[in-house]
């Protein structure tokens, strides 16, 4: 169908967890410990946050994509044999529990803390939960490894425009300070009191 579409051919540019204000996971994990500052300030109990322990994936931030994707268009313009798959993404993988933490950890949040709040679940049991809140038959279930290979990209445009996940989130908290400090006032005082 595509070939009838675009017989010329055309670019499909797949992009693995994109970590932006506006839906994602590390957002998500940020409004989740802010919360957590708020009770314990107010002497109320508090339950860790769940993430995924048994799925790899590859998180990048909307910058690193938006970056991309303009090279791609610029090669797509400059070559007319430029077509097919490429996959964008972090160059390394974790899982999204893993990720969290580190994010929380970056923040400024201690390891023990970090360790405590942020605890795996499974996709399995995600999926299941799901099911019951929505009243649902089948919950389709996610990839356990949803790491794409980037090697195309880099071969095309070298190794400055994809990054680990470590470098991706200093990205995200260096972008999203200001957005983060006033969003989750009472995670970022309850940071200042830790350290």
């Amino acid at each position: 169908m595509m070939r009838e579409i675009y017989p010329e051919g055309t670019m499909i540019v797949r992009a693995s967890q994109v970590q932006s204000p506006a839906r994602s996971i590390w957002f998500l994990t940020l409004q989740n410990l802010n919360t957590i500052a708020q009770r314990i300030r107010e002497g109320e109990k508090v339950e860790p946050i769940t993430r995924v322990g048994n799925q790899l994936i590859s998180p990048i931030t909307g910058r690193t994509l938006a970056r991309a994707l303009d090279q791609i268009i610029k090669k797509m313009h400059e070559e007319d044999n430029f077509r097919g798959v490429i996959h964008v993404s972090s160059t390394n993988a974790y899982s999204s529990a893993d990720t969290c933490r580190m994010l929380a950890e970056a923040l400024g949040l201690k390891g023990d803390f970090v360790e405590k709040m942020i605890v795996d679940t499974t996709l399995e049991k995600v999926a299941e939960d799901a099911k019951v809140r929505r009243k649902l038959d089948i919950v389709p279930t996610r990839p356990k490894n949803s790491i794409l290979d980037v090697n195309r990209f880099i071969q095309e445009f070298g190794d400055g425009f994809l990054h680990p996940v470590e470098e991706e989130i200093l990205r995200f908290l260096a972008q999203y300070r200001y957005l983060i400090e006033e969003k989750y006032p009472d995670l970022m005082q309850f940071i200042r009191e830790q350290n």
